[in-house]
């Protein structure tokens, strides 16, 4: 199984990254009081404050910001495609029903109503430039924050906070200021109201109920046919059981109604993604990246799928353009440190490509960067005894937190640095206190690809059992039960993704790999699947050595490829590294000596000299004697 979520630390530090949209909010007119708002008052100091914590934010179909998200599906006792099923909903409004200059109007006129109910100027602006950010593709949550911190008692940035905050996966981080918006109701602009009600059913109930969001949504957007923020809601709410002919549809009408936003198109490219429509994807993405040059969101996607084809290079270079377009913005960053990776750079240079980073995240985020930095340089220098003091200094800082992944994350952490030093018993013991506990921390309210990656429940089981606490027989049971609670309120698109973390990344032998094969969904194997990595196990790894143990050395290749030499290393650092042991032996397998010698090679020059010691090292030194390789 996998490693440590070197990317959720990562995009914990950067979901709201340090660029915003001054230079815009510096163009709009701050607005008299309405009727019934507040006089005008000294604005509060907009010092960093603490601002919601991210998890591993890089799939699903609905995009805010840089972050990409889906949501869950209603169980009220439906099917998911009886609970989702798409109403009639009125005829897309063509371009050309409508000329540009009154279709501004329409939505300058829009956008003042969206963004009533604070009278303090500074507050609006940051309101109005995170919703033209949001637009625009990039990340919306650093104005939006801004704009509620400036004035608490703005209802309208807390509730558009919400659905940014919602949207790029974080549904329980959504509802604090979901409540805060509902607190607010009365300053609330008719449209906004209009947008809180709808969405409380999936954003705030327990358990979420998407169909009658959609429901609501399909309602306002019919009465309301131009309000193109009301179709994209609608698209992505739709969206959540995943992609289909009508969520495409919908983004197709909210770009016939404002052909000016960047999103849907986006939001498009990103479910052809999910449907293997890769073409089709990058095309609608590069429109989006026309429209709006520095639309993140958009840079990410193309990077994911290029990530997932196996093209690194074609990776590397869509992250220079976007560090280019953005250059405050540290995002690209983290990309480009997998590019080095994938290079072999010495750890100096990824050190400096990491330290360039944390520089331009925000102040309120430094603490959590502080503490995964050091784990990560420890790493790569095969300073175990060091990379575990730094895992525990996560775990710390993780302890106040209510949300289950985020203990997930920090017990994989300490597992796999265990197992890596051949501390079997070390990483029992944090696999089973995870789970003794469990059920005291707030699941993720959501049913997407982003909710199974995070719950590698599957995954303790495989190390209790690989440690002796519970027998083959036991593991598969609570695996069994595991699967059972997802599946009653799974959508059928995203059940083949429970595969991804339930199999997949559990293989070790050929009972496991032929255990593996017989449990494959019946869609087979999803074309993608960007949230394989991230939070300690790796579809790819998996997938690579089912074909390895089964005798099909040339399938795994391609699979085995991406995990070992992709651009996902700092995704995963130590299964990165691990995951070339595997590919050395298929390369093997299929008479490569000189591939498989390399392969051995980028172990050992990583950790040939950790301490105390490294299993995957020995490893990869006794297969390189054996096949004779060159001395490094």
């Amino acid at each position: 199984s996998g490693a440590a979520s070197d990317a959720f630390a990562r995009t914990e530090a950067a979901r709201t990254p340090a660029r915003s949209s001054e230079a815009f909010a510096a163009t709009l007119a701050a607005p008299t009081p309405r009727s019934g708002e507040a006089a005008p008052r000294e604005a509060p100091p907009t010092s960093a404050r603490s601002r919601p914590a991210a998890r591993i934010a890089i799939g699903g179909l609905a995009v805010a910001g840089v972050a990409l998200a889906l949501g869950a599906l209603s169980a009220r006792g439906r099917s998911p495609a009886q609970a989702i099923a798409p109403a009639p909903i009125a005829t897309a409004v063509a371009p050309s029903s409508a000329s540009a200059a009154s279709r501004a109007r329409l939505a300058t006129a829009q956008l003042d109503e969206l963004a009533m109910g604070t009278s303090i100027p500074a507050a609006r602006a940051a309101f109005l430039a995170g919703y033209q950010t949001l637009r625009d593709a990039g990340s919306a949550l650093a104005m939006l924050d801004k704009a509620r911190t400036i004035d608490p008692s703005y209802g309208a940035a807390h509730l558009w906070y919400a659905v940014a905050m919602a949207d790029s996966g974080a549904g329980l981080e959504a509802r604090p200021a979901f409540n805060k918006a509902s607190e607010a109701r009365a300053s609330l602009s008719p449209r906004n109201r209009i947008v809180l009600d709808a969405l409380a059913p999936c954003t705030r109930s327990e358990p979420i109920d998407t169909a009658a969001c959609v429901t609501k949504l399909e309602a306002a957007a019919q009465a309301d046919p131009d309000a193109a923020y009301l179709v994209y809601l609608l698209g992505s709410r739709r969206g959540d059981v995943g992609p289909s002919t009508a969520y495409l549809a919908d983004m197709d009408r909210v770009i016939a109604v404002d052909p000016e936003w960047a999103l849907p198109l986006q939001a498009k490219g990103w479910a052809l993604s999910y449907l293997g429509r890769f073409d089709e994807a990058r095309a609608a993405i590069d429109r989006c990246i026309q429209l709006s040059p520095g639309a993140g969101a958009c840079f990410q996607s193309r990077i994911l799928i290029s990530n997932q084809l196996g093209d690194c290079a074609a990776g590397e270079a869509d992250a220079r353009r976007w560090q280019a377009a953005t250059p405050d913005d540290p995002s690209a960053i983290s990309y480009l440190v997998n590019a080095a990776l994938a290079k072999g750079l010495p750890a100096e240079a990824l050190h400096e490509m990491n330290a360039q980073y944390g520089l331009k995240i925000p102040e309120a985020q430094r603490a959590w960067w502080d503490a995964w930095m050091p784990k990560f340089d420890a790493v790569l220098r095969g300073d175990f005894p060091a990379a575990r003091r730094a895992a525990i200094d996560v775990d710390r800082k993780t302890a106040p937190r209510t949300d289950r992944l985020y203990h997930y994350i920090a017990a994989n952490m300490a597992i796999e640095l265990a197992l890596e030093t051949g501390d079997g018993a070390e990483a029992a013991r944090v696999a089973g206190d995870v789970l003794r506990r469990k059920d005291a921390w707030v699941a993720e309210p959501r049913s997407d690809d982003i909710a199974i990656a995070g719950d590698i429940e599957p995954y303790f089981l495989d190390v209790l059992r690989d440690a002796g606490k519970l027998s083959s027989r036991e593991r598969a049971d609570r695996r069994e039960a595991w699967l059972r609670g997802w599946r009653s309120h799974v959508s059928p698109f995203y059940e083949r993704y429970l595969w991804l973390t339930a199999y997949a990344p559990l293989v070790d032998d050929e009972e496991e790999a032929r255990e593996a094969e017989a449990a494959l969904p019946a869609g087979g194997i999803p074309p993608f699947y960007p949230l394989s990595t991230g939070t300690g196990v790796s579809a790819d790894l998996g997938i690579g050595k089912m074909h390895l143990l089964l005798g099909r050395a040339a399938e795994a290749l391609p699979y085995l490829r991406r995990a070992a030499q992709g651009c996902t290393g700092s995704d995963d650092l130590v299964l990165y590294i691990r995951a070339a042991i595997p590919l050395g032996q298929a390369l093997e397998k299929t008479g490569d000596h000189d591939g498989a010698c390399r392969a051995y090679a980028s172990v050992t020059a990583r950790w040939g000299k950790a301490k105390p010691r490294s299993v995957t090292a020995e490893q990869a030194k006794a297969a390189a004697k054996a096949l004779r390789c060159p001395a490094p």
